[in-house]
């Protein structure tokens, strides 16, 4: 499954009063995280993305992903155990004249099954 989130960050959005955008997960395996930053940016578009309370993106608490033509991937492996989860997109805009889009993307897939013992050890005939 692809979830996809397009984010518009309108000019001259505050640091201390951002943008959110939330992307509700289903339960499963999240196996990749992607955000983009489209050509354009000039680095004055600036984001976070939580999980619940943990913020995923960027990794150091507080901080905030910028970038210009760039693709940040983040392929760390979550397991999503309740419905609904949701994905919150957080951002600000430095620039005074122009909207930014930041993409995101989320790849998941199905819950997986636990294995039997049996399926982990050979067993004898």
């Amino acid at each position: 499954m692809l979830f996809q989130k397009t984010v518009t960050i309108p000019p001259n959005t505050p640091e201390i009063n951002p943008v959110t955008s939330e992307i509700t997960l289903s339960i499963g395996v999240m196996n990749s995280l992607r955000v983009y930053f489209p050509p354009g940016h000039g680095g004055l578009t600036h984001i976070q993305v939580w999980l619940q309370d943990y913020q995923l993106l960027p990794w150091e608490r507080g901080e905030w992903s910028t970038g210009d033509d760039l693709s940040i991937v983040d392929n760390s492996q979550r397991v999503i155990y309740e419905k609904p989860t949701i994905l919150k997109v957080v951002g600000w805009n430095e620039d005074t004249q122009y909207n930014h889009n930041v993409y995101v993307f989320v790849e998941m897939s199905e819950t997986y099954q636990q294995a039997t013992y049996s399926e982990f050890v050979s067993l004898p005939p």
